[in-house]
C-alpha cells in the first residue's frame, strides 16, 4: 500500500469517527503533525486548497474544514446565519 493510500484511509477513518483530528490522533497514536501534513497535501491535490463538503447518508453533524486545516463540527440543521459566522471564525483563525 502506498503512503498516499495509507493516509487517505487514515483521514477517512478520522472523518467517519466524528472526532476532531487532534482527538483521533491522540487515541490512535498517530502523529498529529503528519496527519495535518497529509490532510493538507491530499486536500491540495483534490480541491486546490478549497473547502470541500462531502455528505454520506442523512447527516446529523457537518464538519467544516478551512484551507488551513482548522475544522469545526456543527449540527446539520444549523441556520445560514450561524453557518456564515462559523465560516468567518474559521477563516479568521488562518490569520
Amino acid at each position: 500500500m502506498s503512503k498516499r493510500t495509507e493516509w487517505e484511509q487514515i483521514i477517512q477513518e478520522q472523518v467517519e469517527s466524528g472526532q476532531s483530528g487532534a482527538a483521533f490522533c491522540r487515541e490512535r497514536g498517530v502523529s498529529d503533525k503528519l496527519f495535518s501534513y497529509w490532510k493538507r497535501k491530499l486536500r491540495e491535490k483534490v480541491g486546490g486548497g478549497r473547502t470541500r463538503f462531502t455528505q454520506v447518508g442523512a447527516p446529523t453533524m457537518i464538519e467544516l474544514t478551512s484551507p488551513n486545516g482548522v475544522s469545526a463540527r456543527v449540527p446539520a440543521d444549523v441556520s445560514v446565519t450561524q453557518l456564515q459566522m462559523i465560516v468567518e471564525a474559521l477563516s479568521a483563525q488562518h490569520s
